[in-house]
């Protein structure tokens, strides 16, 4: 009877750690989806920046660095973009929201939002340029800072129900003191 409980205790905690991931990759099927005019894919929110920054300030160990790689081939898969462009952006942001985990620790939400709007202007502006390089040509920006600012608008509507997973079916981890 013992080791049957066991057994379940490891599956359950299993597909709680697997959540963070299964949530981007859905996330990342939303926005991938060929909805509305055509065209909308360019401006689209980028669900994913969401999910990978949230769960790598909260949760950094259930959001590994092969499953965001996966994620972003994942979207450059079905968004017909450059194959890796996705995942060296969204490896970008991880690193960069890693190293300011202890800032972010026990701040609000809004400081935590600005954060990410201004992590989100830097990998946005780096993948910008990366499409670029890859076309040979200057891709016209405008479409890439709407979907940035879409993006950053989205945050906190993503972000809250993230907060009551992470309340309810997983633990925040502690953060070191400095």
């Amino acid at each position: 009877m013992r080791t049957e409980l066991d057994f379940w205790h490891r599956i359950e905690s299993g597909l709680r750690a697997s959540l963070p991931v299964t949530l981007a990759l859905l996330l990342t099927l939303v926005c991938t989806l060929p909805l509305g005019p055509p065209g909308l894919g360019q401006i689209m929110p980028s669900l994913p920046m969401i999910c990978v920054f949230y769960w790598t300030v909260y949760r950094g160990d259930l959001m590994p660095l092969v499953a965001t790689f996966v994620i972003g081939i994942v979207h450059d898969s079905l968004s017909g973009a450059p194959l890796g462009g996705s995942a060296i952006v969204l490896l970008t942001l991880q690193g960069l929201a890693a190293r300011q985990r202890r800032f972010f620790h026990g701040k609000t939400i809004a400081v935590v939002w600005a954060g990410f709007a201004a992590l989100t202007a830097i990998v946005q502006s780096f993948g910008w340029l990366i499409a670029s390089l890859y076309h040979l040509q200057a891709l016209p920006l405008m479409p890439a800072i709407f979907q940035a600012f879409l993006t950053m608008a989205l945050y906190p509507l993503i972000a809250l129900p993230f907060g009551v997973i992470l309340r309810e079916l997983l633990q925040p981890l502690p953060v070191a003191p400095r």
